[in-house]
């Protein structure tokens, strides 16, 4: 769902797992939270009154997208 998420730009909230940063950032591109409840709870929805927060989230992920297409350029080159 994550990489979904990244893939339409939609603003993440995630909790904190162990490669977490090297998807995310917080408070550049996801929030990331601890493993409670209710604390993914309450930051659902303050990002979700948050346009601000959501729309740079937004921004970044779509700068930050990465495309696959010169790899499978490479591989159909190969073939």
């Amino acid at each position: 769902a994550l990489d979904e998420a990244k893939l339409f730009c939609k603003p993440i909230v995630v909790t904190n797992f162990s490669t977490v940063s090297d998807q995310f950032t917080h408070g550049y591109n996801a929030t990331i939270v601890p493993f409670d409840s209710t604390v993914i709870a309450q930051n659902v929805i303050d990002l979700l009154n948050d346009k601000n927060l959501q729309k740079t989230y937004e921004e970044h992920l779509r700068k930050d997208r990465k495309s696959n297409k010169d790899e499978i350029e490479k591989l159909y080159r190969l073939i």
